[in-house]
């Protein structure tokens, strides 16, 4: 009798099908985490780098002004002032303080005409070249995500000359603010024996985004505080 080879029609099998399943979606279990860690990370950089941008240009208006822009002199020291839509006089103010003009939230454009408020704020100079890029989509200050929700915190007593002193401590309610948005990235033990590290600020100035699911926001800060986090762990 003659043997007849067995023939096998190309494809894969159902079993060879679901290995093949199960393998992709173990590798996009990988792949998406760190995905999304390179993507925040990139938003974290740009945002220190606004940070870092604004901080110069108040240091150069405190040093030819002497002070700092007056409307963030008027909270107690440690309680940031927010910009933001739902301070909007705050933010308009800040950024008249460091580019010497308004910015108009709504037609997204320069205005050099400023009321009785906002000249108060500026101060002999221009201390910022490029601002207009700092500007996220609803025509406020944004971070590197998008969001619109920045703090500022001065010491109201700094002198430049070096007289005087250069640390702000956080106000009891900033701290837990702060502590509570850490607590997406750290456990609460670590965080609390950092805490005397944490509320002082070891400069004149600080900025800083706390973590927010609307808009993706992470946390970022002006001075080293997620350095003595991660320190402590």
């Amino acid at each position: 009798m003659k043997n007849k080879k067995e023939s096998r029609t190309s494809g894969f099998t159902l079993i060879e099908l679901l290995v093949v399943i199960s393998i992709i979606g173990i590798l996009v279990s990988i792949a998406i985490p760190s995905y999304n860690g390179i993507i925040d990370w990139a938003h974290s950089t740009d945002t220190e780098a606004r940070f870092a941008k604004w901080g110069g240009a108040m240091s150069r208006y405190h040093d030819e002004n002497g002070y700092f822009p007056p409307f963030l002199l008027d909270e107690d020291e440690g309680v940031p002032v927010v910009l933001s839509r739902e301070h909007q006089d705050d933010h308009d103010s800040f950024v008249v303080a460091l580019s010497g003009k308004k910015w108009n939230t709504d037609t997204k454009l320069w205005e050099t005409k400023l009321d009785g408020a906002l000249k108060k704020q500026k101060g002999k100079g221009s201390y910022i070249d490029q601002m207009t890029e700092d500007f996220g989509s609803d025509g406020f200050l944004a971070d590197g995500w998008g969001g619109s929700k920045i703090h500022v915190l001065v010491q109201k007593g700094y002198a430049s000359n070096g007289r005087g002193k250069d640390t702000i401590e956080l106000s009891s309610s900033a701290l837990s603010e702060i502590k509570a948005a850490l607590s997406v990235d750290y456990d609460m033990e670590t965080i609390n024996s950092v805490e005397d590290q944490i509320k002082m600020i070891p400069k004149p100035y600080a900025f800083y985004v706390l973590h927010d699911d609307e808009s993706g926001s992470g946390n970022v800060f002006s001075w080293n505080l997620l350095d003595i986090l991660n320190n402590a762990e």
